[in-house]
């Protein structure tokens, strides 16, 4: 309690409150029933740790119907009763799940819901309890001969068991492309591994249809998933929009862009392909807007100062061309290309300025 105290001051001390909403109004039945589904699917994770990849996706009636939620809930509420006859296997126990508890709101989390990082810390008291059980419960009422002969049937058993899921996992992790073959494979209903997928067919295999096929996959489970992500729809408006600019249909990609845009200002992939729209038009002003709004959302973005200062050039700005070329070489000192540029939009500077200097008949 004193530790929980000393946090709660701390906490109002540097963000002024303790949290912005109520704890009446930040409790939904939604986010208690994804807690213990998330609890179930980090017990499985730490007991049977098989289909591990980056793309875990939590389908929550699943998850409810399968025993590993209730294994946990049972394993802790055993911890709580055993609290008096064994304090420490109790401390243990409960060490798992308090370290769980802020990856249990999955309106915190982003993208996977359950990751193996989230159970570093936790899986420490698991496993000390687990140690525990072994060497300090068990000898104590179970013979040394019979426990000598299970503790070593069962070290052979997990070792066994262990190799054989260790050589059925490393081949699914030697490259990108079979980690998200066998991941698409395990989590078909994962939202960002269909994005992933639409981005390899369309760059590399040049299958537009088949993207754009994976993109509105990618739209249709993220508007289902327990917790959406703008993220992966602005990927996949992105997406949408090549596909589209590539098979000529130019108003459709502009309306998926600037979608994005509106979607996730902060990010500036969308500016710029709104940009690369109007530029080879040669319509230089309303590309330039766009690749400013992208400069503005991401200063160190040199390719997007680079197509900024090139629409200033065309416009006869080299003076705002050279401020950002210089911006970018700063950035960027091996960026040959914009220091070279900088040095021609001064020079048109001089040359302008120098005309303007000249008496006129």
């Amino acid at each position: 309690m004193g530790a929980v105290a000393i946090c709660a001051v701390i906490r109002v001390a540097v963000l002024g409150h303790f949290s912005e909403t109520s704890a009446g109004q930040d409790f939904k039945p939604r986010v208690a029933w994804a807690a213990i589904g998330l609890l179930g699917q980090h017990a499985q994770l730490f007991f049977w740790p098989v289909h591990l990849n980056d793309f875990r996706d939590l389908d929550l009636a699943a998850s409810l119907r399968s025993p590993w939620p209730w294994a946990a809930l049972l394993i802790l509420a055993g911890a709580c009763v055993w609290r008096k006859r064994d304090p420490r296997l109790s401390f243990l126990a409960l060490w798992w799940l308090v370290t769980l508890l802020p990856c249990l709101n999955y309106r915190h989390l982003s993208v996977p819901l359950v990751a193996d990082r989230f159970s570093y810390l936790p899986s420490v008291g698991l496993c000390l309890a687990l140690a525990h059980l072994a060497f300090g419960w068990l000898p104590a009422r179970v013979p040394s001969v019979h426990l000598a002969r299970g503790a070593a049937v069962m070290l052979a058993l997990a070792a066994a068991l262990g190799a054989v899921q260790i050589l059925r996992t490393i081949p699914h992790w030697r490259d990108d492309d079979a980690l998200f073959d066998y991941s698409l494979r395990v989590s078909p209903n994962a939202a960002l591994v269909h994005v992933t997928h639409g981005v390899v067919l369309q760059l590399r295999e040049r299958d537009l249809d088949g993207a754009a096929s994976e993109f509105h996959t990618a739209l249709r489970l993220n508007a289902q998933s327990l917790r959406p992500l703008p993220i992966v729809t602005y990927h996949s408006y992105i997406g949408l929009g090549q596909v589209a600019l590539n098979q000529g249909r130019e108003p459709e990609a502009l309306d998926y862009f600037d979608r994005a845009a509106h979607l996730l200002p902060s990010l500036n992939f969308a500016y710029i392909a709104l940009g690369s729209v109007y530029f080879p038009r040669g319509d230089y002003a309303r590309a330039s807007r766009y690749f400013q709004e992208a400069v503005q959302v991401n200063p160190v973005d040199v390719m997007a100062r680079f197509y900024l200062v090139t629409c200033w050039m065309k416009l006869s700005k080299p003076a705002q061309a050279a401020e950002q070329f210089h911006a970018a070489c700063e950035v960027d000192p091996t960026y040959f290309q914009a220091c070279a540029a900088e040095t021609r939009a001064r020079e048109a500077v001089s040359t302008a300025q120098e005309g303007s200097l000249k008496p006129r008949d």
